[in-house]
């Protein structure tokens, strides 16, 4: 009876220091007092349901709210975060140190997710230092798998995600950067030799895509695509509708993810596919009166007319979009004048853009080019003969 009950007592005890989970027991026994079977029964009983009341039941339960005071964080094996934040990386721009994660304890072990800030904008392949735990490669998610990052992806003073997977670390949180990495490389755009008046024929060295989740896609040396100004509703034609007379068209690549075809859009800025594929535009092109494409040369993102417009000329502002896209950046028009005639080109904004000497006593062929400001040029035949065509432009398309 005496060991049973020391025993009890020292469990009591324990729980009461350690786990508080068991209260003070009905009978407190000292030493030259006489204790019988009821009172030990009693305390043992007592404690048997504090402990079933109060304690936490071995393996799965709901009964923890709360563990505090721990100095040593759980490990993710035993149930832990595996998820740290932390303040603002040092190191460089493509070597990124982030120090005193919190909680503490950060290792490479499992998949541990980081959160801080970024000290610096990379520009190239990127390497971060977690927890003095070693320069890391820092990839991101591509169509094809992760990928070096090429600069721009983490920028300064933005909250950076990364997930380590056992090899690198991912980039889950950073700035698309839609823009700058879409575009199309060693580009041309003619009318189709057979079909002129309705086939346009896409030439790329390289074609880098991008979708509306900001994720892009790359084709290196893709077949020559078409676009059929006849066909309607799919990849290869019109996105919707059918082809209309004297009407502006936006070129464009698109990909499924898989394969790389070529459309055309009413829209400039928002053709109609579907938002998990992936598109550039590439350029612009306009019909005649008759439904026929107009005869060009594309060459990156400088377009120039094979059979160049007719611009009458006036003093009044005409509308440029007859001869030019919205989307030039630059438009030029060809002036032919007789000897000792004169004429000139102005902007929207009746700035001038050229013109030629009165009196020179020679004929003049020259390009006049302007900046696209307005909606309205000005082609204006002062004296003598002068001869107006469009020339060409060059496009806000990212087409090199």
């Amino acid at each position: 009876m005496r060991y049973i009950l020391a025993g009890l007592l020292l469990l009591a005890t324990c729980l009461i220091a350690n786990a508080q989970v068991v209260g003070t027991y009905p009978y407190v026994f000292t030493n030259g007092t006489t204790i019988d079977a009821g009172q030990v029964n009693a305390d043992f009983a007592y404690v048997a349901s504090q402990i079933n009341t109060n304690a936490a039941p071995s393996g799965a339960n709901s009964t923890i709210t709360a563990i505090l005071g721990l100095t040593t964080p759980l490990s993710a094996g035993q149930g832990g975060t595996q998820t740290y934040t932390a303040g603002t990386s040092t190191g460089s721009a493509n070597a990124q140190l982030v120090a005193t994660p919190n909680p503490s304890g950060f290792t490479l072990v499992g998949r541990p997710t980081i959160i801080f800030t970024a000290g610096y904008t990379n520009t190239g392949a990127t390497q971060i230092n977690v927890n003095s735990t070693g320069l890391v490669n820092l990839y991101k998610a591509t169509q094809s798998g992760p990928a070096p990052l090429t600069g721009n992806e983490v920028i300064a003073g933005s909250l950076i995600e990364a997930a380590y997977d056992g090899t690198q670390y991912n980039l889950i949180s950073h700035v698309p950067l839609y823009q700058s990495l879409t575009g199309v490389t060693n580009f041309t755009a003619v009318n189709d030799g057979t079909s002129p008046n309705t086939v346009l024929d896409l030439n790329a060295q390289r074609v880098v895509l991008a979708n509306s989740y900001g994720n892009t896609i790359q084709f290196v040396s893709p077949s020559q695509c078409q676009i059929n100004f006849a066909t309607t509703g799919s990849y290869g034609g019109l996105d919707t509708g059918t082809v209309a007379a004297a009407t502006w068209y936006y070129t464009y690549y698109v990909s499924n993810g898989t394969s790389i075809g070529c459309f055309a859009s009413l829209s400039a800025t928002a053709p109609s596919i579907s938002a998990s594929y992936f598109s550039v535009r590439v350029g612009a092109i306009r019909t005649d009166g008759s439904s026929n494409l107009l005869k060009v040369n594309q060459q990156a993102c400088v377009t120039t007319y094979t059979t160049q417009p007719t611009i009458t000329p006036s003093g009044s502002p005409q509308v440029i979009s007859t001869v030019f896209p919205p989307t030039a950046r630059q438009w030029t028009v060809n002036l032919a004048t007789s000897a000792s005639s004169s004429g000139a080109v102005s902007d929207g904004l009746g700035h001038s853009c050229g013109s030629n000497a009165v009196g020179v006593g020679v004929a003049i062929d020259q390009n006049i080019t302007c900046s696209n400001v307005g909606v309205n040029f000005t082609a204006n035949s002062v004296s003598g003969t002068n001869a107006f065509v469009a020339y060409g432009w060059r496009d806000s398309a990212t087409a090199n």
